[in-house]
């Protein structure tokens, strides 16, 4: 792999330096870009392209190139992403309480 954090990580060696890597470049990425909209970003109109293949596999359907594309407000955007983020974080949440049964709140969270 060409990826920076990939090959800094597998130098260090281990697996939770890795995510911690990621996720301190996620983190830092996303708040970056969303401090820096503004109110008028939120309401603006942006077209998202896909490629055809997987733009025919989302929607079940045979379409044309000049199809595949999303308009979409970018305040909606943000709203389906965090509510995709926090599915994903029940999906490890729930695998990690599988693999590794254990009473502790693997969260930090307490509900």
């Amino acid at each position: 792999m060409s990826n920076p954090i990939y090959q800094q990580t597998i130098m260090i060696g281990g697996l939770d330096i890795m995510v911690e890597l990621i996720q301190d470049y996620v983190r830092s990425e996303s708040k970056s870009i969303l401090s820096g909209l503004g109110e008028n970003d939120l309401s603006r109109e942006v077209t998202i392209p896909y490629e055809l293949a997987d733009w025919n596999r989302m929607n079940r359907s045979e379409d044309e190139a000049q199809d595949a594309k999303e308009h979409k407000i970018v305040r909606a955007v943000l709203i389906k992403v965090a509510a995709h983020y926090g599915y994903h974080t029940g999906q490890i949440v729930l695998l990690s309480k599988i693999l590794h049964p254990t009473d502790e709140h693997l969260t930090g969270l307490y509900h």
